[in-house]
């Protein structure tokens, strides 16, 4: 089920049964979806439960639960491009990794948050971020491109904005 409080589902009004169909889907695929280092990273967080006796379906859910917000950008992209969940999830996770987005996130996340005006400034960033990772991946889809290969589409991207890309890693560095 997808929680109600949520941008993307609020911005379909909490009743699309095909949003809430590609949340599904993705849900239950997300591990299988991340790229290597994502994997390795679940994998090991997984094992440290597994270990205390949590079945690995279970832990596996638990240490994707903080990627499990991602499927909702990823379901309403797709719905709005009318391009295959999968696919739009390849682009997506892809994009971040090449771009930064996961250390800028770890970067945002690790700023001081004691206070209610901090947690508030935190969680914009991070709205913010996740806005632009959505923004991105469907620019990608409108340049069209090979629907079989995800990573070529996103080269092709990188190679016609190569210097916006230049430019904006020049500000986060």
């Amino acid at each position: 089920m997808v929680p109600a409080f949520t941008p993307a589902h609020r911005r379909h009004g909490g009743h699309d049964r095909a949003f809430t169909s590609n949340v599904t889907k993705l849900a239950a695929r997300l591990p299988q979806l991340l790229d290597a280092d994502e994997r390795a990273r679940v994998d090991a967080a997984a094992a440290h439960y597994v270990a205390g006796g949590v079945p690995r379906e279970l832990a596996e859910r638990v240490v994707t639960f903080g990627t499990l917000y991602a499927t909702l950008d990823i379901a309403e992209i797709a719905g709005s491009a009318r391009w295959p969940v999968e696919l739009v999830a390849a682009i997506y996770f892809d994009l971040a990794n090449r771009l930064g987005m996961p250390w800028l996130r770890d970067k945002i996340t690790a700023l001081p948050g004691d206070q209610h005006w901090q947690m508030l400034a935190k969680g914009a960033m991070l709205d913010d971020l996740s806005g632009l990772q959505r923004s991105i991946t469907g620019a990608v889809l409108a340049d069209g491109g090979d629907v079989e290969s995800p990573a070529a589409q996103v080269e092709a991207w990188q190679a016609n904005n190569g210097r916006t890309i230049e430019r904006g890693g020049a500000t986060a560095r």
